[in-house]
């Protein structure tokens, strides 16, 4: 069975049972980041038993659209050794995750799921790309899957660059979508620039997004 790492973060409005399900059906490590409020804590309440790795921060002046990246950043950030797993999984816990259990390769499991995809997309390595929902040609950055390589890329080697040019690029943002966009927009330029192919995924459904 792969190895898998499960990133929860942002705020907890409701922790779903199967996402506990979801864990003790793989070989699963869980690394969560969230917000020092009591609601927060009273959801994490549910995932005693459950072996996770938690940082609770105080809340954040960011704006929305730049906190669910913040957040997420702090989850990765709890892993020690990304390239120790097979395969990564960026959720949120109110979000209902079908419970697949990976009991083979992942890369031959998604090389097999996409195997009509990739002649479509020359030269592009399973590890170059970004699984999720692809919703208006923009990421839902509230659930996607990835290589290890491709968080180590987005929130080890670049994250801090993209500190200093997230504002810059949220001004040409601004120009372009409003004062309003969403952090979807943002999530997919930021991934866009690296270079990064986001693939629609229909393996690791979200029946109820809320």
């Amino acid at each position: 069975m792969s190895k898998i790492a499960l990133i929860l973060s942002g705020h907890i409005e409701k922790l779903q049972d199967n996402i506990i399900e979801f864990i003790h059906n793989n070989d699963c490590d869980v690394y969560i980041h969230t917000w020092n409020t009591e609601e927060n804590k009273r959801w994490l309440g549910k995932l005693r038993g459950v072996d996770t790795n938690i940082e609770v921060q105080d809340l954040s002046e960011l704006p929305k659209k730049f906190s669910i990246l913040h957040s997420t950043y702090r989850a990765v950030n709890l892993i020690k050794d990304l390239e120790e797993y097979d395969l990564i999984i960026k959720g949120k816990p109110d979000l209902d995750i079908d419970s697949i259990a990976f009991d083979s390769n992942v890369k031959q499991y998604y090389n097999e799921a996409y195997r009509h995809t990739y002649p479509l997309l020359k030269g592009v390595k399973y590890s170059d790309c970004i699984f999720g929902r692809i919703l208006h040609e923009t990421i839902d950055e509230r659930f996607f899957s990835a290589h290890p390589l491709v968080f180590k890329k987005l929130f080890r080697i670049l994250y801090n660059k993209y500190i200093d040019n997230i504002y810059s690029l949220d001004k040409v943002l601004i120009k372009k979508y409003g004062d309003q966009y969403e952090g979807s927009i943002l999530w997919t330029e930021l991934i866009k620039q690296q270079e990064i192919k986001l693939i629609q995924d229909l393996t690791l459904k979200i029946p109820n997004c809320i």
